[in-house]
């Protein structure tokens, strides 16, 4: 028996210890903070260790809500094809690296969707860029699990995307076309930007309409070519031209301008980068046309191309003529 009692003292002799060792390494009162096991913390102003080994702590302002996440205005621009930025931003819950998730949602294409798990350290932030395809609304929103929060911002973008106009631009005639390809997409304000997608566009003799220069997937140069259709008129005088302005037939830049005869299957090649160190039309020579997206600064360039027909009669009635507008990809050699 006594041995079992000196046995049972020696136990409880070593918890005992072990208690006061750990209690003794722990910071004075009101001196630390503690990690509570739902993911809060809280300063502490008195921490004792009972007889059984338990340590009891007071705290003060605790902080039982988590870290808050939230989506801010960065950068809006409106116009198709356009960029802007928001703010991801984590504060509070110093707990340590926490993931969000990112989730991009939109109607009407307005923008490119998807889902993603981002860590936030302790009060870190992105900025996170995003880009404008058509009308219509795109939703950028953070969520985390309880007891953390989320919050989430809209951008919105113009219910009529327009065109971006250089400031350096004569104004336009009133009866020009800002067109795209595709008619149904056209009519859900939504620019094409596919290859082999087709406008059958019609218009007046001596009108003018506008293309976006689209961006290509690999090759930097494409094609943009005219077809004839059922509605097209006969004998007309082709003309399409490349520029900074639109509903503009500019005859400034010989290899950004064209002028045929044929009803067919008139080009105008278009290169949207460097080829092989050529950085300019005058490097470029008679190849084609150079259209950069970005200029010598990194700044991003809009271009478009200007189509005219002149024709004697259309049979099919005042603005009833027209051809079959398409872009492919083009050797760059």
């Amino acid at each position: 028996m006594t041995i079992n009692s000196t046995n049972l003292l020696r136990r409880t002799f070593v918890v005992l210890g072990a208690a006061v060792a750990l209690a003794a390494s722990l910071p004075a009162a009101s001196q630390g903070t503690v990690t509570l096991s739902n993911g809060g913390s809280c300063p502490y102003s008195t921490m004792t260790v009972t007889p059984n080994g338990n340590i009891n702590v007071t705290c003060t302002n605790v902080q039982v809500g988590g870290a808050q996440f939230t989506v801010e205005a960065g950068t809006i621009t409106t116009a198709p094809d356009g960029a802007g930025s928001v703010i991801l931003k984590r504060t509070g819950g110093s707990t340590g690296p926490l993931n969000a998730q990112l989730t991009i949602s939109a109607t009407n294409g307005a923008c490119d969707t998807g889902t993603i798990s981002l860590p936030f350290a302790d009060g870190q932030s992105y900025v996170w860029p995003y880009q404008l395809h058509a009308s219509g609304t795109c939703t950028i929103s953070l969520a985390a699990a309880s007891p953390n929060s989320g919050g989430s911002y809209s951008v919105t973008i113009a219910t009529t995307p327009g065109p971006i106009t250089d400031p350096g631009c004569p104004t336009p005639p009133s009866d020009y076309l800002y067109q795209t390809m595709d008619k149904w997409r056209t009519l859900n304000g939504s620019p094409a930007v596919e290859w082999n997608s087709v406008d059958q566009l019609r218009m007046k003799s001596g009108q003018i309409a506008t293309y976006d220069v689209i961006r290509p997937d690999a090759s930097i140069a494409m094609m943009f070519t005219q077809g004839q259709q059922p509605a097209s008129p006969g004998s007309p005088i082709t003309e399409m031209s490349v520029s900074k302005c639109r509903g503009v037939i500019d005859q400034s830049v010989s290899q950004c301008y064209y002028r045929g005869t044929f009803p067919n299957n008139n080009q105008i090649k278009i290169y949207r980068a460097a080829f092989n160190g050529m950085n300019s039309q005058e490097l470029l020579g008679d190849r084609g046309c150079y259209a950069p997206e970005v200029d010598s600064n990194g700044q991003a360039q809009k271009w478009y191309v200007n189509v005219r027909w002149a024709f004697n009669v259309c049979n099919y009635g005042v603005g009833q003529c027209g051809f079959s507008m398409q872009w492919g990809e083009s050797d760059p050699n």
